[in-house]
């Protein structure tokens, strides 16, 4: 079915087709009903293309990310494993023990809380022997993804000197059998944040859509070797080294028309498209105006 020029348009901002024409905007058909008379108007000028050029532009990157889950590790008394924002879980996998530490120490993590209490991290330590247990130990998560699609994990984190360099992100569509994803990473160094840190999982195969989408971060051998390397340079490596985890947080895009690991990541129409649409109408309202030959004979202004 062909579509007007103004329909395809709603229906790239709305995500379907009107039969009413009902989601075009009051201005929209404003311009509709008078576009003989703004014919002079509406034609390409340049402040009008340099307008709609950026409101398209700004609608194309606006795939706004919603926060699926967030982990602060924050708490009164000690650190919690709840999730501050959203819904899913966290739990060690393959070392001997977790806990909580300050999210302040080093430099801190980048929680706007700044004192400890109330702001911790989440670490664990008691990882395998030396040349043992390659990608096996770290941390693991799982949430629900239905609905959302282009999903990425961020996060805090601090090694002791003496943990493991490198870590290895791993993905799961069913929660029990995991997948390397990309190359093993390491730590800038020993005892200090990096901060921010962000996994984009926008070609992993489906975790989108999935209410069982679970990852791990866990140790690694150094690249090349199968021995782990210290996090901090001329230190040896400990089991009982640690890593911290602060500001964890899973971000998705709305899909529409979800499947199992499938959709369409919609694009919002951006907040202050009424008011660029009104900007344009009053150009072409001014531009109209001076177009008039005024009564007293004066010069006409183009």
């Amino acid at each position: 079915m062909l579509r007007s020029p103004v329909t395809s348009l709603c229906v790239l901002m709305s995500g379907q087709a009107s039969r009413s024409g009902s989601c075009l905007s009051v201005g929209v058909r404003w311009l509709l009903r008078r576009r003989s008379r703004l014919g002079h108007c509406l034609r390409p000028s340049g402040a009008v293309v340099m307008l709609l050029a950026a409101w398209l532009g700004a609608s194309a990157g606006l795939a706004q990310a919603a926060l699926l889950a967030q982990w602060n590790f924050n708490g009164p008394l000690t650190g919690t494993l709840l999730p501050a924002l959203g819904e899913g879980t966290l739990r060690p996998v393959g070392v001997a023990t977790s806990g909580f530490g300050s999210g302040t120490a080093n430099g801190g993590s980048s929680d706007p809380v700044s004192t400890s209490p109330p702001n911790y991290g989440w670490q664990v330590w008691g990882f395998p022997a030396q040349g043992t247990g390659d990608r096996s130990s770290g941390i693991q998560g799982q949430i629900d993804t239905s609905g959302f699609g282009q999903i990425d994990v961020s996060f805090d984190f601090r090694a002791s000197g003496g943990s493991a360099r490198h870590q290895q992100f791993q993905y799961s569509m069913d929660g029990s059998r995991f997948i390397d994803y990309g190359a093993p990473f390491g730590s800038a160094s020993g005892d200090s944040w990096t901060i921010q840190r962000t996994i984009d999982l926008a070609s992993a195969p489906g975790i989108g859509a999935n209410p069982q989408f679970a990852f791990r971060l866990v140790s690694a051998f150094s690249p090349g070797t199968s021995t782990y390397q210290a996090a901090a340079s001329g230190s040896n490596y400990s089991p009982q080294g640690t890593w911290r985890f602060d500001m964890l947080t899973v971000t998705g895009e709305a899909l529409r028309g979800a499947g199992a690991g499938g959709g369409v990541a919609v694009v919002p129409v951006p907040a202050a498209a009424p008011l660029l649409l009104s900007g344009v109408l009053l150009m072409c309202m001014l531009a109209r105006q001076r177009r008039r030959v005024p009564e007293s004979g004066l010069d006409v202004l183009t």
